[in-house]
C-alpha cells in the first residue's frame, strides 16, 4: 500500500513538470501588455513614450520611426504590409526598468521590429466613411539600460524581448486631408496545447503506474499455486 502511494506521488510530480515548464535563463522576455501608435496627422520622425510589461518585467522609453505611415495613401484596396521598425531613443532622465524581477534606474535604448504578413487591404469606402481593418503581428526587439550618472554610462542590463498582438488601422477623410491612427496592441498568448507525443508519454507513464499498483493488490490466482500431493493412509502403510 505504501509503495502504491509513492507511485501516485511520482505521477503528480510528472504532471506538474509537464504542465509548468521552466523557461531557460536565456529565453527572451515575453511582453504581454503595452502598445505603439501613430497618428496620421503627425509627420515622422516623432518621439512618443511607451510602456511594455510582461511577467516580472517592465520597460519605459521613447520611440521613433514607423515608415509604414508613408504607405497609407497607396493601399487603396491593394497589397499592404503593416510591418515597421522602431528606434528606442534614450531619454534625458533614468526611469525604473524591471528585468526578470530586478529593478534598475536606467535610460532605455534599443530597437523594436513589428511584423505582419503581407495582405490585400479591403476597398476604401467611396463615401468617405472610416476605412479600417486589423491584422495580427509579432514583435521582436533588443533593449539595453544604461546609467548616465556614472562616467562612460555603463550598460546595466541587456534583454531580448518578444510578443504578439493585433494591429488596428483606421483612417478618416481623403488625402491630403487625412486623420486616423494605427495601433500595435500587445496581448498575452493563449495557453499552449500539449503536443501529441507529450500526451502519449504521459499516458503511458500513468497506465504503467496504475498497473503496478493494482498488481500488488491482486492475490495470486489459484491456478498458479503449487499443490502438494496428498497421501492416503493406505498408501502410507
Amino acid at each position: 500500500m505504501r509503495n502504491s502511494r509513492a507511485d501516485y506521488r511520482w505521477v503528480a510530480v510528472l504532471l506538474l513538470a509537464l504542465a509548468f515548464p521552466r523557461p531557460a535563463q536565456a529565453d527572451p522576455i515575453v511582453i504581454t501588455a503595452g502598445s505603439f501608435a501613430y497618428d496620421f496627422d503627425l509627420s515622422p520622425p516623432i518621439v512618443i513614450p511607451f510602456t511594455l510589461t510582461g511577467a516580472d518585467s517592465s520597460f519605459f522609453g521613447f520611440y521613433s520611426g514607423g515608415g509604414v505611415v508613408a504607405q497609407f495613401p497607396r493601399f487603396q484596396g491593394g497589397p499592404a504590409d503593416l510591418s515597421t521598425s522602431l528606434l528606442v531613443l534614450p531619454g534625458f532622465l533614468p526611469q525604473t526598468q524591471v528585468v526578470n524581477g530586478i529593478s534598475y534606474q536606467a535610460i532605455l535604448s534599443g530597437t523594436v521590429n513589428l511584423t505582419t504578413e503581407p495582405f490585400v487591404a479591403p476597398p476604401r469606402p467611396s463615401d468617405g466613411s472610416p476605412w479600417s481593418f486589423s491584422k495580427p503581428f509579432t514583435m521582436t526587439g533588443q533593449f539595453a539600460g544604461t546609467d548616465p550618472n556614472v562616467p562612460s554610462a555603463p550598460v546595466l542590463f541587456s534583454a531580448d524581448v518578444t510578443g504578439r498582438g493585433t494591429t488596428s488601422f483606421i483612417m478618416h477623410g481623403f488625402v491630403p486631408i487625412t486623420t486616423g491612427v494605427i495601433r500595435y496592441d500587445l496581448e498575452a498568448a493563449p495557453a499552449p496545447t500539449p503536443e501529441p507525443s507529450t500526451l502519449l508519454l504521459l499516458g503511458s507513464a500513468v497506465v504503467g503506474v496504475v498497473w503496478r499498483a493494482r498488481s500488488r493488490k491482486t492475490p495470486p490466482s489459484s491456478s498458479t499455486r503449487t499443490l502438494r500431493p496428498s497421501v492416503s493412509p493406505a498408501a502410507s502403510s
